[in-house]
């Protein structure tokens, strides 16, 4: 790990191989003979002017390709910062010989190394998510933390790991921040089972995210409003006492030792939790400070230890957007390009081409980094969410003993043995034991149901797909009213909209919701008899 094999935790949850998403092999963006092809008509081009280089070193990324350029003469390096201007005349030329959409020239890094020709093909590749996750220096890492961030201008990869960083603040355009989101979120799910890994979303409504809100790593759903956002950090204040008070009965002092410690013991492993946060998409984020401020400033502060992060998004650093002492607390920024003219320490260098760099980046108050961030497609969030769709409703089959694991690429299908279920039935009902003490029961319960009843309101979501499954609720029904509406079921062994309105003082709509949900998570029987006792004809007509 993060090698992407497949592996089960010990709540039944199996982690995709890169079979099951689609991840491919990383692969060299071009081939040693286009290079060399390349590299021999650059040298015969500069050799026409009279100013012969020679090409030391060739590094491709699948964007773009540089080339390191000496004098062909030994002994004349030092010169070479006045041999690139006179070779600036013959960049047009090569620009079209190479059908090339960029071909700029700029010193090296280091002084006395050369110059630098940089080439971008006409139809360059993206940069992709696989790419990066095929990387020596990802492959070698062992934790499932661990975030690949994008590509230096060395080519190298910026790998980080989330609990040491332990927060990300991101500043820039709504697309393009909200596009370094997802791709944090989904290299997370591709590593970590819901058991283990959890995030939150609160702000705008896109695409994407509607799209990674059906995870079973959501918490809730995507929170739109400042009392939403309120209430979740009410619950996740409380979350947190929870796991201090947890925490100091086993002496731990961070999520990792706890989660050791209470292997093999009734208490439960606590997921880590990632909040992430476009922070000006929250109506009256900046007008009513004083509703989130406190608690948001306690979790940032407080929550690393116990397994909490924020990745906080905004469009500047204004103090009404970002206040300081939030900012203090938050060192790992990363400034997108469309706000690099806000940010002083956020100068791209002055010889390379903006157009290459999509942000820079500083840890911890080291010296700043141009890197290239990732694409990633819809395609691929939509295979990503799939397969943990299909898991998640696997999980919540009425026969587990018959279930079949989904294939992890490695050993093909699994399936659960007579003891195996017995164990997963053990689990479930310690679960139902201990569910007022459990992350759900502190979180969801302060979180408003956010449900979907039918995904029809956008049909070209990257999700949609005529053989997936409906958006698996069972772990939606830890919502404070349907935890309730479970309990009622099981005291009268049956349920309809009647004991919903009359007991549980819910609207007829709500209570209809209610009933499907139910159902749909295998706690009440399918079909309509069950929602037809003791309806109040006056309220139906």
């Amino acid at each position: 790990m993060p090698q992407l094999f497949s592996r089960a935790d010990e709540n039944g949850w199996v982690t995709p191989a890169a079979t099951d998403v689609g991840v491919a092999p990383a692969e060299k963006p071009y081939d040693a003979k286009y290079l060399y092809q390349q590299a021999n008509l650059i040298q015969r081009r500069f050799a026409e002017l009279s100013t012969p280089v020679r090409i030391v070193d060739v590094r491709a990324s699948p964007s773009h390709l540089r080339f390191l350029l000496r004098p062909a003469i030994s002994g004349q390096t030092a010169q070479l910062g006045g041999i690139t201007e006179n070779l600036r005349p013959a960049l047009p030329g090569l620009q079209r010989s190479l059908k090339a959409e960029l071909v700029e020239l700029y010193p090296a890094q280091k002084s006395g190394e050369g110059a630098v020709l940089l080439v971008r093909p006409e139809n360059p590749i993206p940069l992709s998510l696989d790419y990066l996750l095929g990387q020596e220096n990802f492959l070698n890492a062992t934790a499932p933390t661990i975030l690949s961030l994008g590509l230096s201008l060395n080519q190298q990869t910026i790998v980080r790991d989330l609990r040491s960083m332990p927060h990300l603040l991101i500043v820039g355009d709504a697309p393009q921040r909200l596009h370094l989101m997802s791709a944090l979120i989904l290299q997370l799910c591709l590593f970590n089972t819901p058991a283990e890994f959890r995030f939150a979303l609160i702000g705008a409504r896109t695409e994407v995210m509607d799209a990674l809100a059906q995870s079973p790593h959501i918490l809730g759903g995507t929170l739109h409003t400042l009392k939403e956002f309120r209430r979740l950090l009410d619950g996740l204040i409380k979350h947190l006492g929870q796991r201090k008070n947890q925490f100091n009965q086993q002496n731990a002092k961070t999520l990792d030792e706890y989660n050791e410690s209470v292997k093999g013991q009734p208490q439960k492993p606590f997921p880590r939790l990632l909040i992430t946060l476009d922070a000006v998409s929250v109506k009256g984020w900046g007008e009513d400070r004083q509703a989130w401020f406190s608690n948001l400033y306690r979790l940032v502060k407080e929550g690393p230890a116990l397994g909490l992060h924020v990745v906080l998004a905004v469009p500047d650093l204004q103090s009404t957007t970002v206040p300081s002492q939030l900012l203090e607390l938050m060192p790992e920024q990363m400034i997108l390009r469309s706000a690099f003219n806000t940010v002083n320490w956020a100068q791209p260098p002055a010889a390379f081409p903006v157009a290459l760099i999509d942000s820079m980046y500083r840890a911890n108050g080291s010296a700043p980094q141009a890197i290239e961030l990732p694409e990633v497609d819809n395609k691929q969030i939509g295979q990503i969410l799939k397969y943990w769709r299909r898991v998640a409703t696997l999980r919540n089959t009425d026969s587990p003993d018959a279930a079949p694991i989904p294939p992890t690429g490695l050993t093909g299908y699994l399936r659960r043995t007579g003891q195996t279920g017995a164990l997963l039935a053990a689990r479930q009902q310690r679960e139902a034991e201990q569910s007022d003490a459990s992350l759900s029961a502190a979180i969801l319960a302060e979180v408003p149901a956010i449900i979907k009843a039918e995904r029809d309101t956008k049909p070209d979501l990257p999700v949609v797909d005529e053989n997936t499954p409906p958006v698996p609720r069972h772990f939606l029904l830890l919502e404070k009213k349907y935890r309730r509406a479970g309990a009622l079921a099981a005291y009268l062994g049956w349920l309809s909209i009647g004991p919903l309105i009359d007991v549980l003082e819910q609207s007829p709509q709500d209570a209809r919701a209610t009933l499907k949900a139910l159902q749909e998570a295998g706690l009440l029987e399918a079909g309509e008899s069950p929602m037809l006792r003791f309806m109040r004809l006056s309220e139906e007509e």
